[in-house]
């Protein structure tokens, strides 16, 4: 599978994931492609850059962030759940369904 970045005559951006680049040219010249946006077919391929799946990466660093210390609580936020149960007992409390008098 190949993934371009495409876009529409009407410069919207997309993706386009492909069999290969001669498939993506098959669909474009056939006019199968078109804006999720806009439904423009005029669709050409963006600037991208190209991956290439080797298998593994032997010998690659590790992405793996190092374990960090959790940010402390602002003191605002320590009681946000029960702030939260209280606001939406006291809405339920001080509203009426009308059901379909709605206006």
């Amino acid at each position: 599978m190949i993934v371009f970045n495409l876009t529409c005559g009407n410069d919207h951006s997309f993706e386009g994931w492909f069999a290969s680049s001669a498939e993506f040219e098959r669909q474009q010249q056939a006019t199968q492609l078109n804006c999720p946006l806009c439904g423009d077919t005029t669709v050409s391929k963006g600037l991208h850059a190209p991956y290439v799946n080797t298998g593994s990466a032997p010998d690659a660093p590790s992405r793996e962030k190092p374990a960090e210390k959790p940010a402390a609580v602002p003191p605002q936020y320590v009681n946000i759940g029960a702030e939260m149960t209280r606001m939406i007992e006291h809405l339920i409390a001080s509203t009426e369904d009308v059901g379909n008098e709605f206006p």
